[in-house]
Parts: C-alpha cells; structure tokens; sequence
C-alpha cells in the first residue's frame, strides 16, 4: 500500500489545493452563460475553458488545450511545458 503524501507534499502538488477549482470567471453580456478556466484535477496543471449555461446549469467544455497541440510538443520536457503554461497565463 502507498503511503499519503505529506501536507507540504500535498500542498505543492495542488498548487495550494486550487488545482480543478474554476477560477477567472467571465459573464456574458446577456447574463445567460459564464465562461470560467478550470483544471481536470486536483493534480493536473492544465486549464480548460468551460462555459456553464446559468438557466440550466450545465457545464460545456469549450477548448481543450490537448486537442489543440501541435505536433511536436509532446518532444517537450515537462519543466518546458510548465514555463509555457506559466507564460500562456500571464
């Protein structure tokens, strides 16, 4: 059986637990949709944008940036990706 990473441990890995929490909210106009960014976990850097219908309530996964990837960059290094996720978002 593994053991349970640390806290510290833990607390890295999610980013300060705010990995898979919707996050960068943006209203529509018409007030009937809200388009957010959220991960796939709580261990996954990767954001989606997902709009959420407000009358309904249901989530709809706009762009995923897997499907978007050039061929080649799966060749990049994982510190390499993670300084161009950084500069993607800022």
């Amino acid at each position: 059986m593994s053991e349970r990473p640390s806290f510290p441990r833990r607390h890295a890995l999610t980013r300060r637990f705010t990995l898979g929490s919707p996050r960068d909210f943006r209203v529509a106009r018409d007030g009937g949709r809200v388009a957010f960014l959220r991960s796939g976990g709580p261990t996954d850097p990767v954001n989606r944008l997902w709009v959420i219908d407000v009358g309904d309530g249901r989530e709809r996964l706009v762009v995923d940036p897997a499907a978007l990837a050039v061929e080649g960059d799966g060749d990049l290094p994982p510190e390499e990706r993670a300084r161009r996720e950084r500069a993607r978002e800022s």
